[in-house]
């Protein structure tokens, strides 16, 4: 079994933004991670009520974003991923 830790698994590991207009109050956060957290792949789950914001580390070999929206839109809860992520991202996507 290989070590989630070790550098080839980091190096797969991918952290996705994703725009979640349907959290409106802290009671949101384990809804979120109930439905995020079970799925082969997704190693981490932040969850950012102000800004309506959900932040997943995941292997993007073993899981998509378009998977994880999924999972978050079956709740009703109107997720998109975010057109832009953080610093050192190396994917990088259109906004149109």
């Amino acid at each position: 079994m290989a070590d989630s830790t070790s550098p080839a698994a980091a190096a797969r590991l991918e952290k996705s933004y994703f725009d979640v207009l349907g959290i409106c109050c802290p009671s949101e956060v384990p809804l979120v991670e109930k439905l995020l957290e079970p799925l082969a792949g997704v190693h981490k789950v932040t969850v950012v009520v102000p800004s309506r914001t959900v932040i997943v580390l995941h292997d993007a070999a073993a899981i998509s974003q378009a998977q994880i929206v999924r999972a978050l839109n079956g709740a009703r809860l109107e997720a998109s991923v975010r057109a832009y992520g953080g610093a050192g991202q190396s994917k990088v996507s259109n906004k149109w």
